[in-house]
């Protein structure tokens, strides 16, 4: 499965989005850090979002969040990326938030839309599909 997340809203505090299949469908919206150039200003350490690009995502335990999530690979100058639930930038420490639109920077049903494309990803792993993200 290939996930496309298409930017479109970018403050200097967050970075709103909205997550589609390769095939256009709707998943739901996203919450980052602030995008950042890091070819010409250095990374904030928790507050900025991963570079554009497509990632490998794997399924694997998350000790902080002590459940199964989706985690992001190989992604230049981070690690432990993670697609999770929450609703503020406060919430995002450099991961991408997933849920509904809820306000200018926030998002809510976070839980319900993180287990939607746990989901998702998990059927996609056991018919032996790899999963990517790719980011715009």
């Amino acid at each position: 499965m290939k996930l496309i997340l298409t930017r479109t809203v970018k403050t200097p505090i967050y970075t709103e989005g909205i997550i589609m299949d390769s095939q256009g469908t709707f998943i739901c919206h996203s919450l980052e850090d602030t995008e950042r150039d890091l070819s010409c200003s250095p990374k904030v350490e928790h507050h900025t979002a991963i570079p554009r690009g497509t990632y490998r995502i794997t399924l694997s335990h998350s000790p902080k969040f002590r459940r199964m999530l989706p985690l992001l690979e190989n992604v230049p100058m981070f690690t432990g990326i993670r697609i999770h639930s929450g609703n503020t930038p406060n919430d995002t420490s450099g991961c991408i938030l997933v849920g509904e639109k809820a306000g200018e920077g926030i998002i809510k049903n976070s839980r319900m839309t993180e287990e939607k494309i746990v989901k998702l990803l998990t059927d996609s792993s056991r018919k032996k599909e790899l999963n990517y993200i790719e980011i715009r």
